[in-house]
This record gives structure tokens, C-alpha cells and sequence, in this order.
């Protein structure tokens, strides 16, 4: 029987024996694609940038901070900065941390100072930052590490080597420590050790 038209004008379609029941389930797939990364670093690669940022936004969740993605993805504008984290309620000293998040296709594309220095600059605007972090799933040049030397206790590099500990779920390893001095002089003749 094909299509009536009813008094009002309206068009009735004899649908209902179309129409499936639909059900929405949301999956979590990041321990597949972290098993995907593990199996083959090169994903790191494949992922576009805002699935670059997604991952990067949900390992930050499994160290245990608490994340707010800043301008709604890649793309946007979101004032120099990705990601704001800060530790869970949990913990006794509170903190904001920024995160600006650099995706390359081509894993010879390092990442140069200027990124740094953006970050930097927006943290400053910012004055209420006390960590920022630049990701990467390449690797940052001579120039960008010797720049976040001189920003130190302020700036973090993550690359390639630092994701890949990630997925493993490894958070604590002596490389999230290698910005931390092994020395601090803290007046004439009064150091402490912190190795």
C-alpha cells in the first residue's frame, strides 16, 4: 500500500516495519589502540591530529590528572594552549599544568623552538601555570631542548620515546624525572643532594 494522504494534509508512510530498534553505547577504545601503538610505534603517526590530541588528552587521564580539552579539538582557537591538567582533588597540592600538543606525519619533522615559545608566552599571560608540556609523536630539535633548558622549572618536552612509556602505562620511570636537578645550591656553602 503506498503512501495516504490524511485529512490534514499530512503524508502518512507506512514506515514502523522499517524501523529497527537502535541502540548508542559509547566504547572505550583506548587500550585497543594503545595495543595497536605497542604492536606498531608507527600508529603514532597514522593518527590525525585531533586523534593525536584525544590521545594524548587520555593518557594524561591515566596518570591520574584531571584534564579539560581547551578550544573543542585541533584546529580551533584555543589561545596557545591544548590541554589544562591538574592533579586529581586527591592530592595536597594543587596545581595547573598546560599542554600544547604538536602532531607530525613524517617522523624527520622535529619540532623547532617556536612552539616553546608560544607556550611560554601564553603561560605568562596566564600567570596562574606552574607546568607546561609540549607532546609531540616526533622528536624536537637542538634548539627547542636548549630553549626549554633555559625555561626550567616552567617547560616539559614529551616526544616519541616518552609516548611510547605512556602506552605502556608507564608514568613513573626515571625520564618523567630527567628535568629535576640532581643539586640544588640554595646559598653559599648549603646544597641538597635529591638523587
Amino acid at each position: 500500500m503506498g503512501p495516504q494522504a490524511a485529512d490534514d494534509h499530512q503524508l502518512l508512510l507506512p514506515l514502523a516495519e522499517h524501523v529497527k530498534q537502535t541502540r548508542v553505547q559509547l566504547i572505550d577504545i583506548s587500550s585497543a589502540l594503545s595495543t595497536r601503538i605497542l604492536a606498531n610505534p608507527n600508529e603514532l603517526l597514522h593518527l590525525s591530529p585531533s586523534q593525536f590530541e584525544e590521545f594524548v588528552l587520555d593518557r594524561l587521564c591515566a596518570m591520574g590528572f584531571e584534564t579539560h580539552q581547551v578550544g573543542g579539538g585541533t584546529f580551533r582557537r584555543d589561545g596557545g594552549i591544548d590541554i589544562i591538567f591538574t592533579p586529581a582533588k586527591t592530592y595536597p597540592f594543587p596545581f595547573l599544568g598546560a599542554v600544547q600538543v604538536k602532531h607530525r606525519r613524517d617522523p624527520r619533522s622535529k619540532i623547532g623552538p617556536e612552539p616553546l615559545r608560544e607556550l611560554v608566552g601564553a603561560m605568562a599571560v596566564h600567570r596562574f601555570f606552574a607546568a607546561g608540556m609540549i607532546v609531540t609523536n616526533t622528536t624536537f630539535t637542538p634548539d627547542a631542548k636548549d630553549f626549554a633548558t633555559r625555561c626550567q622549572p616552567v617547560l616539559r618536552l614529551r616526544d616519541f620515546q616518552d609516548l611510547m612509556r605512556w602506552v605502556a602505562e608507564n608514568f613513573t620511570d626515571d625520564a618523567e624525572w630527567r628535568e629535576m636537578p640532581k643539586r640544588i645550591g640554595l646559598c653559599d656553602g648549603i646544597s641538597i643532594d635529591l638523587s
